[in-house]
């Protein structure tokens, strides 16, 4: 007895769904993809609105501080900076604000501006410069930090400054470097600054690099200092700050100390170098 055979599946395969749908499996694969795409869209979405809300409502600066310096006050110093209260972080240029600092306000050495997004400050950290020489320049005088930057014009010198001659000016913009057209005497100057603040020689009232090989300076108004050549400058000013601060405690005249090993005070200040 012959069994009857159960028909053949013809054409395209077909998925049965609830209440009686079908769906081919090129149709079902196609609708598995997407939810995929709906998920990217989403987030492209979310990012917009989350770069859009970090320039306009978040990481806006909500408080600027100043950390160190006190020639200038915190408000000028934040106003020169240029950045307030309320803008975008992320918009605002710290290095921008920085250097609009140091040019504004010359007694401004150093200065730096971290961001912190998270609490959406600003803080201007400050290093201030200081007054080291006085130079006179026709009526006025030029007060000049250790490394010649120009910090102010004034109608007389800075109190505790060392009153420099020797050398003259051709750009004393407020804020800039000092250049002359003698740029070994700057260079002179500038070494020669160094080695008082690191030898604490703090009384030393003038200097005089008129003649670049017979440079000297003046001791607390009271004794010449003479060095001669700028060569073994560290060994001359070891030893005259040795004699002077030790055996010419109040007294007035001449110190050589061309030769550091063979030093010479003299009461007169008729001695030549």
């Amino acid at each position: 007895m012959n069994k009857k055979q159960p028909p053949q599946r013809t054409g395209s395969h077909k998925e049965v769904h609830a209440y009686g749908s079908t769906k081919s499996r090129g149709q079902a694969k196609r609708s598995v993809g997407n939810p995929i795409l709906y998920v990217v869209m989403t987030v492209i979405i979310a990012l917009i609105v989350f770069a859009v809300l970090s320039f306009t409502v978040l990481f806006n600066v909500k408080t600027i501080v100043v950390v160190g310096g006190s020639y200038y006050s915190d408000e000028q110093i934040v106003s020169a900076g240029g950045i307030k209260t309320g803008q975008s972080l992320l918009k605002s240029n710290l290095d921008k604000a920085a250097k609009n600092i140091s040019a504004e306000l010359p007694y401004v050495k150093s200065v730096t501006a971290t961001p912190d997004f998270f609490s959406g400050k600003v803080t201007y950290t400050v290093t201030d410069d200081t007054v080291f020489y006085s130079l006179k320049d026709g009526k006025e005088w030029l007060l000049l930090s250790n490394e010649l930057r120009c910090l102010e014009r004034a109608a007389k010198a800075a109190n505790g400054s060392v009153k420099l001659t020797g050398i003259k000016p051709n750009s004393d913009a407020t804020g800039t470097s000092f250049t002359t057209d003698t740029p070994e005497k700057e260079q002179l100057a500038v070494k020669i600054a160094a080695q008082f603040k690191e030898m604490s020689l703090s009384s030393v009232t003038s200097l005089d690099i008129t003649d670049y090989v017979s440079v000297k300076f003046s001791y607390n108004d009271s004794v010449e200092v003479w060095l001669g050549d700028p060569t073994e400058l560290s060994a001359k000013l070891g030893a005259a700050k040795k004699i002077l601060t030790s055996e010419l405690v109040g007294k007035k005249g001449v110190l050589r100390v061309t030769n550091p090993k063979k030093i010479v005070f003299a009461e007169e200040a008729s001695v030549t170098p």
